[in-house]
């Protein structure tokens, strides 16, 4: 099922209000290309599509080696924005999956970039866990919920495709196998541009 959110020019806070409204909808949700063969419903994905994309809002927050990141820096490829938490059982659970997307499709084509938001002065403890689940992909820090609070991600996880051009093009919550057949050859389809 897709269900599409448009906009008509509305600044981002008023798109960003309209996002924790709507509770960020479903799974995986990508713009279908105009005259293509693109047929998300066969993947077996509830989505809600963003017609027209929306800018992803900038955000530069410290990765756990203690080093800015910026998500500009990722301008150029797809990035799957993950929101997520060590204490959030579902988080944790998908952890894996992200990997495993990252490294089925190539982190030059599609990056996975988690930012928790767990509490200042638990830096540690996320270090430990990505450590402890051989997480590869890059892992920000938004102890203040800044991020979160600007993208609308007050439920965990709450994911966020973006395009190449740095636009959001989709927007999921809750916890998804990102790593399942159906995952894997949708977003194939998405990042070929079908």
């Amino acid at each position: 099922m897709i269900r599409r959110h448009g906009h008509s020019g509305r600044p981002w806070s008023q798109i960003g209000a309209g996002l924790r409204v709507l509770g960020l909808a479903a799974v995986l949700a990508v713009v279908a290309q105009p005259g293509g063969t693109h047929a998300p419903e066969l993947h077996g994905f509830k989505m809600v599509a963003f017609e027209p994309p929306v800018p992803a809002p900038a955000i530069e927050l410290p990765d756990i080696a203690a080093v800015a990141t910026s998500l500009a820096a990722y301008r150029g490829r797809y990035v799957l924005l993950n929101f997520w938490a060590t204490w959030c059982a579902p988080c944790v659970r998908e952890m894996p999956s992200l990997q495993k997307l990252e490294d089925a499709l190539g982190q030059e084509v599609l990056s996975v970039v988690a930012v928790s938001v767990d509490r200042a002065g638990e830096e540690s403890k996320v270090k430990a866990f990505t450590a402890r689940m051989a997480l590869r992909f890059k892992v920000m820090l938004d102890s203040k919920g800044v991020a979160q609070g600007t993208y609308g991600a007050r439920e965990l996880p709450s994911t966020f495709l973006i395009n190449p051009a740095g636009e959001i093009v989709a927007a999921a919550k809750g916890e998804r196998d990102w790593a399942s057949d159906e995952a894997i050859s949708y977003l194939s389809e998405i990042v070929a541009g079908r």
